[in-house]
């Protein structure tokens, strides 16, 4: 899969997503397929950005393109933020919480992933560019710079 630059809001701090999703951070993401970390670095710092953000998990869904299958959890800016709704924030918001290539997930798979969400708020602190092109084992982080 080729989502080239992207600008994520992610969180360390994430410790159930993080137990679900193991080989990536848990992220949302904000801005995908920039064609260069120059492109990524102006657009965050063209962003207002107050952190951390409170977000309200809501419903599970599976996607499909071209073979790369994500269980995602849709997201809702909490109404418990200081601030409104950021203009950044992305249409459809959610977090990628399985991924896998050529095989569908199933019913138990996203079963099992529901059942290790206790916890529907979670806080993201940090932003990160990360570059997403081929298997998500080999996605780079890259500094932000100002």
């Amino acid at each position: 899969m080729i989502f080239d630059y992207c600008v994520w809001l992610t969180s360390e701090k994430n410790n159930e997503l993080r137990k679900i999703t193991k080989e990536f951070l848990p992220h949302i993401s904000i801005k995908t397929n920039l064609d260069s970390i120059k492109k990524a670095q102006k657009f965050i710092n063209s962003m207002c950005i107050n952190l951390p953000i409170l977000v309200d998990l809501d419903y599970m869904e599976t996607t499909e393109c071209n073979g790369f299958y994500a269980l995602q959890i849709n997201i809702n800016y909490s109404s418990k933020n200081k601030v409104k709704q950021p203009v950044w924030w992305p249409n459809r918001a959610h977090v990628s919480l399985l991924y896998k290539y050529y095989d569908p997930i199933n019913e138990k798979e996203i079963k099992n992933v529901w059942d290790k969400i206790n916890n529907k708020e979670c806080i993201f602190d940090e932003i990160k560019i990360m570059r997403c092109n081929n298997h998500h084992k080999n996605w780079e982080e890259f500094p932000i710079q100002d």
